[in-house]
């Protein structure tokens, strides 16, 4: 019989035998990795990296289903691979830092900026290693004065300028005004902020010219940007000669229709019937949301996909490459609109194709919601007919995606405040990718950051030192952390944070407010995929809750610790009182 000591010895070399195996096996893993990037790097393919906004998994989640609704996106989905994924924030403004820069949209000081202050952007690392990068979006946020244009050889952005501008005051600027009405800032410190950010943004819109290169704009979108162009340096000269003025009518006119007075020292002659008309229309939108009605009269001007994509079609036939086109479109987010009558009247075309589709149970969708997608198929279908025209959609790669998902489309619970929408529906995304190597099958969740990271694997262009997110190719990440501010400044220090962690399993909520974690909700995705029973107040979960709360602690622990974070907050609560 052997010893205790001889059992022992036994035990320890068989588990250096097992360690050798399971280091022997990483290692050659790891190798397989390296040499399939350096493969996909020699072939230097062209790419596209579209970015549908609003976009859900369940568009894709079943193939059979999206042949009849969308065709194009399911051919692209079927040569290549599609997988669930989830983003990093539940809007915009909040995601887009994730997408282009790979970190977090709170790191560096929150999304306020967009990425002018990040280290990187995913353009450059494309840009350094010699392609031709094109922006061409219809996203007001990606036009200018957020550092989106880092890295990118030519912008074709249809942005209207007034909705730039008011998002900035509204904001951003107006919270800050607050705090320095409140005491919380010195006068030189607002002043120096407005410098930094308001005079900044009127010297971006100033420099628009008719002649600008590389932005294409019709006619009406181009009257509108001149004339508020003209606008701003009226409004630098005046903020130049009377700072107090410009304060003034910033705590007094609504941001929308700030545009209508730059540089002028007082509102003049109908100043009241624009704020009564925009009042009316402000609260009508309002109502109307609140209640899933399917129209709304938004305050801006639309570009839809069929003006941007022509140019991608355009562009891919004429240039070899190798070229990466970041695509960004609104159609589905703004798919309520009814500023394009022409646009309306094509998606009414479609309609009783809709109909049938939601009786064949094809569809459990809204009919804006869908309607509006199929017209971005049948322009995704023009840009493939291109590729194959002159041979190149094999030899591209294609990122297909959200950067969030769509409330209004369909959810089994009322619409909230955007700080508490991060359930399936408003975060659960499809990454969808062709033209390279399948992604390998069970891998791990897939975020934002994650989607990008795996765009720049497909096409063999290493990381920057600074990007956090996991490939698909990498094998992905084990938890999803999706944050934010809620609506408008993102005050790290000041402000309640938002966050949710999704696994494979589960998905909880959590707000910190003050130095103080609370739990908001802890869902079961396998028999609860709906998210409907809050089990955050079970027992039986508290381990549950422990190891989700941990991957929050370990993941976010910089801004845990600046907050003052130390220990959880033991009582948990089903709402929080202080979203705003």
């Amino acid at each position: 019989m052997l010893s205790l000591y001889g059992l022992h010895a036994a035990f320890v070399q068989n588990n250096r035998h097992l360690s050798l195996l399971i280091g022997a096996a990483d290692l050659m893993k790891k190798s397989f990795m390296e040499f399939d990037r350096a493969q996909r790097q020699a072939k230097q393919k062209n790419g596209i990296f579209l970015v549908i906004d609003g976009l859900r998994y369940d568009v894709l989640s079943e193939l059979e289903h999206t042949r009849k609704v969308t065709p194009n996106l399911a051919y692209v989905a079927e040569k290549g691979d599609v997988t669930w994924a989830v983003a990093n924030a539940q809007a915009t403004q909040f995601v887009l830092p994730a997408l282009f820069s790979l970190t977090y949209p709170l790191d560096h000081g929150g999304y306020n900026n967009g990425i002018r202050h990040r280290p990187r952007s995913y353009a450059e690392q494309l840009s350094d290693a010699g392609y031709s990068t094109q922006m061409m979006a219809s996203c007001n946020v990606l036009g200018i004065t957020h550092g989106y244009d880092r890295g990118f050889s030519d912008m074709h952005t249809a942005m209207d300028s007034r909705v730039i501008l008011a998002h900035l005051i509204g904001r951003n600027l107006q919270y800050e005004l607050k705090r320095w009405e409140s005491g919380d800032l010195s006068k030189r410190e607002i002043v120096s902020l407005l410098k930094n950010e308001f005079v900044f943004l009127l010297r971006r819109v100033a420099s628009i010219s008719e002649d600008g290169p590389g932005i294409t704009w019709s006619s009406r979108l181009r009257k509108i940007n001149e004339k508020v162009a003209a606008g701003c340096r009226a409004e630098i000269n005046l903020f130049e000669h009377s700072t107090d003025t410009v304060i003034e009518k910033m705590m007094t006119i609504p941001p929308v229709l700030y545009w209508r007075y730059l540089g002028l020292k007082k509102p003049g002659f109908g100043y009241w019937f624009w704020r009564v008309l925009e009042a009316v229309r402000w609260r009508s939108e309002k109502f109307f949301a609140k209640y899933n009605f399917p129209l709304l009269f938004l305050a801006q001007f639309e570009t839809k996909a069929d003006e941007v994509m022509g140019a991608l079609s355009d562009f891919v036939t004429r240039n070899d490459g190798p070229w990466s086109v970041h695509l960004h479109l609104m159609d589905l987010h703004d798919c309520r609109s009814l500023s394009r009558p022409s646009h309306i009247f094509k998606r009414l075309i479609m309609w009783p194709k809709w109909v049938w589709l939601r009786l064949k149970g094809k569809t459990k969708r809204r009919a804006s919601y869908d309607t509006a997608l199929m017209l971005i198929d049948r322009e995704i279908g023009k840009v493939i007919s291109a590729l194959r025209s002159v041979g190149r959609f094999d030899d591209t790669v294609i990122v297909i995606t959200g950067d969030h998902g769509n409330f209004y489309a369909g959810s089994p619970r009322k619409r909230g405040n955007v700080a508490l929408r991060t359930h399936c529906e408003d975060i659960d995304i499809p990454l969808i990718i062709s033209g390279c190597d399948s992604i390998p099958k069970n891998i791990g969740l897939i975020d934002s950051m994650g989607i990008t990271a795996t765009y720049l694997d497909a096409l063999g262009i290493a990381a920057h030192k600074s990007f956090r997110g996991v490939s698909a190719f990498d094998g992905g990440c084990e938890a999803v952390i999706t944050e934010s501010a809620g609506s408008g400044n993102a005050d790290l220090e000041n402000r309640d944070l938002y966050f949710t962690v999704t696994t494979q399993l589960y998905r909880m909520m959590l707000v910190l407010i003050g130095s103080q974690l609370k739990i908001l909700g802890l869902f079961d995705k396998r028999s609860d995929p709906d998210e409907l029973l809050d089990l955050s107040k079970d027992p039986k979960h508290a381990d549950v809750i422990i190891q989700l709360r941990s991957y929050l602690e370990k993941e976010r622990a910089d801004i845990l610790a600046m907050r003052g974070y130390s220990q959880p907050e033991q009582i948990y609560s089903n709402t929080c009182a202080s979203a705003r």
